[in-house]
């Protein structure tokens, strides 16, 4: 199966940005303190506590933030892509070959 690298791209970086969106939405919503307790878990109980800033949830920053995880998501599943046909066609030709 042969992917196509930019159809690819666009679906991993769509996911990314999804993925940042659903994110910053849950932790604009639960408050400092489920997203300090959060990031405890995540971090093995780790004190996140005094890593805290105030500050407000800004609609330009968020737009920047989907497009850098946009990108960020692109470059990783161009090369993702790319790297998978052509291991596989690799793969073929030694399958052929036998």
């Amino acid at each position: 199966m042969k992917l196509f690298p930019i159809k690819f791209a666009i679906a991993t970086g769509a996911s990314f940005a999804v993925f940042y969106l659903v994110c910053n939405i849950f932790f604009a919503i639960a408050g400092d303190e489920i997203a300090a307790w959060t990031m405890a878990v995540i971090f093995h109980e780790m004190d996140v506590k005094s890593l805290r800033i105030e500050s407000s949830f800004q609609f330009s920053h968020q737009l920047c933030g989907i497009g850098i995880m946009f990108l960020t998501g692109a470059l990783i599943g161009f090369t993702i892509a790319i790297v998978y046909n052509s291991i596989s066609k690799r793969k073929m030709k030694e399958e052929v070959q036998k």
